[in-house]
């Protein structure tokens, strides 16, 4: 890091200048979502039951849920689901300490979707069950933009640091991609067991410029404001092998059991990141002050310019993957409807860099199937999607537990081929919005967080 001027020697002010842009680094990365692992639920009929899905899998989705499923498919098996509209919206309650003014963000613009096959191959009298899948659960592109323009909204109760204007701009890129190729096998008439092998890309690049305008700072020459310009340039990169083992067993016809072990290994990780700031005195109208000495009311010096710069390259910041645990359980009443109960359990790891540390984290998912009529389902479901985040990173939104349910319908048709339409909503109910100059966690303002999206699937049996 170099410093080529200090911000101001009063560390109080350091601390509130370096807070606003180490907070407009960090906040807006919600749905980046390293901290949520249900925020795209994965497959067709898996989603519309709420992602209940390990004692079933027994489509191509099973090659993400457990592979193990998949030794009681059809002979061919093909499964599609894209998300054809995505709707998020951010609200923080008091936002900067100000009770008066909110923000809201919304994105619009995202793709996810699924991509399975499986088919029956027959080798030395024994029967296998192959597959593949592409599975996209987080391709985003946003553009944002806030503009705030005000002479009475505070950044802290004390008045010594007043937001007058300000202008922020971000673009954010968030990717991530799933290959797998799986093998799966009957060892029993009701048990199957399965092994899928893939490749995992997870990349996350975020440009930002802010211009802030604060003040009035009482000094000797009067009342001065100081401008405050920056901009942001971040990346990381996570690419590994994964590992899903699972086994599904059939203690009756109609009720299943199903457990899958998923581990994953980084092989390339790096994180990048070059910020550069700057400030200089002014007046109300924004023109810079002319040289000269200038003490505060207090009689501490003020520097009339500064900047800052600090760049980071790190490529060990994650030695490792947190692994995750699915238990399920299924029962088909009376072959009109099938019901299913998952358990997702991931493990907590470190990383060097906070915001990719990870604490243990428990899901839950419920969902059925019911034929209403003739060859039209409906499906529907309930998960949790909980914040994994640690609350050692000193700004963002914490505590933002996501409950969501879901609701499809379904057509098939006579040739096998199913036809889906499926809404998926959740919403936070206890988040908050850090500040780290808040000592007390009771004392953050609230942040509401909700998504919809709507998804089209179809699956045949070929």
């Amino acid at each position: 890091m170099k410093i080529f001027y200090y911000l101001n020697t009063n560390w109080k002010d350091n601390l509130k200048i370096l807070f606003i842009i180490i907070f407009f680094l960090i906040h807006f990365q919600i749905f980046g979502d390293w901290h949520h692992y249900n925020d795209f639920l994965i497959g067709d009929r898996a989603v519309a039951m709420g992602g209940a899905y390990t004692a079933i899998s027994s489509d191509a989705s099973g090659i993400y849920y457990n592979p193990g499923g998949i030794a009681f498919s059809s002979d061919k098996e093909l499964s599609v689901s894209t998300s054809g509209f995505y709707f998020n919206t951010l609200k923080i309650n008091s936002f900067f300490g100000a009770t008066d003014y909110k923000l809201n963000d919304t994105t619009f613009d995202s793709l996810n979707g699924f991509l399975g096959y499986t088919m029956k191959l027959t080798m030395f009298d024994e029967d296998y069950f192959i597959g593949f899948s592409i599975y996209v659960p987080d391709n985003e592109n946003n553009f944002r933009r806030l503009n705030f323009n005000s002479s009475s909204k505070l950044l802290y109760s004390d008045n010594s640091l007043e937001i007058n204007k300000m202008n922020y701009i971000k673009r954010e890129t968030q990717k991530e991609s799933n290959y797998s190729v799986s093998i799966s096998k009957k060892i029993f008439s009701n048990l199957g067991l399965g092994l899928s092998v893939g490749f995992f890309n997870y990349q996350e690049e975020n440009l930002e410029t802010l211009n802030l305008l604060l003040g009035p700072f009482k000094t000797n020459s009067g009342e001065v404001y100081k401008l405050i310009s920056g901009e942001f340039d971040t990346s990381a990169l996570i690419r590994g092998v994964s590992l899903n083992f699972g086994v599904l067993y059939k203690l009756i016809e109609s009720f299943s059991i199903g457990l899958s072990l998923n581990y994953k290994y980084p092989i390339i990780k790096e994180a990048l990141g070059h910020s550069t700031s700057s400030f200089v005195i002014t007046d109300a109208n924004s023109s810079p002050l002319g040289p000269g000495f200038i003490n505060s009311d207090d009689g501490s010096p003020v520097y009339q310019y500064g900047f800052l710069e600090n760049s980071i390259n790190n490529k060990s910041f994650l030695k490792k993957m947190p692994f995750e645990i699915r238990f399920g359980m299924a029962w088909q009443i009376l072959n009109v409807s099938l019901l299913g109960l998952d358990l997702d359990y991931h493990t907590g790891v470190h990383s060097d860099i906070d915001y990719f540390s990870v604490k243990p984290i428990l899901n839950v998912s419920l969902g059925s199937d019911t034929n209403i009529y003739d060859n039209i389902f409906l499906r529907m479901g309930f998960f949790t999607n909980k914040y994994a985040g640690t609350d050692v990173s000193s700004e963002g939104i914490i505590d933002s537990d996501f409950y969501g349910v879901t609701s499809g319908v379904a057509y098939k048709n006579d040739k096998n081929s199913i036809f889906s339409l499926t809404a998926v909503y959740q919403k936070t109910f206890n988040a908050k919005y850090t500040i780290n100059i808040i000592d007390s966690k009771s004392n953050y303002p609230s942040a509401d967080l909700s998504s919809l999206i709507v998804m089209l699937g179809i699956s045949s049996n070929l």
